[in-house]
């Protein structure tokens, strides 16, 4: 066995322990992978399905629920956060401030390293391209396209075969 394949079996396996420690206790599906560390938060309300793939420096937050599809990419610094601050209620003096909503992340889905999908947003159409430094937010059902800007809006459309 040569060397460079002895160094290939040694990085994948490496890559696969530090998946199944920086995931633990979330609902994954096959192939999982992290390239680096990452940041789950209540990491049992947090289901993908296979082929799911996290850079160095993600966060996701789902202590209300955060559902990824099948090869879904999070690009470096990327957050997927599903809970949040409700500013309102928070001025008004409650005690109870945090707003809700479950993230879902359809299947095929890159989000672009530095973006930001908040508490509440779904992006259901395959083929989703979050631009990086996106901030995310609302219902995306459109498929092959590119979602950029604050808010994130659809700027591009593209053919599956391009």
């Amino acid at each position: 066995m040569s060397l460079r394949s002895l160094w290939q079996r040694f990085r994948t396996a490496k890559l696969r322990s530090h998946s199944n420690r920086e995931l633990r206790g979330a609902v994954k599906g096959k192939d999982n992978f992290v390239f680096g560390h990452i940041d789950v938060v209540s990491p049992e309300k947090f289901t993908m399905g296979d082929g799911c793939s996290f850079n160095h420096g993600c966060y996701v937050h789902a202590g209300n629920g955060v559902a990824f599809g099948n090869d879904v990419t999070v690009s470096a610094n990327a957050c997927v956060i599903s809970t949040g601050i409700d500013y309102k209620a928070w001025a008004a003096g409650r005690k109870r401030h945090v707003s809700e909503g479950k993230v879902t992340i359809g299947d095929h889905v890159w989000i672009g390293a530095n973006a930001t999908v908040l508490p509440g947003a779904s992006i259901t159409g395959p083929y989703v391209i979050v631009a990086a430094n996106a901030v995310v937010k609302g219902t995306f059902t459109q498929d092959h396209c590119i979602l950029a800007g604050d808010p994130a809006k659809i700027v591009k459309t593209f053919e599956g075969n391009e």
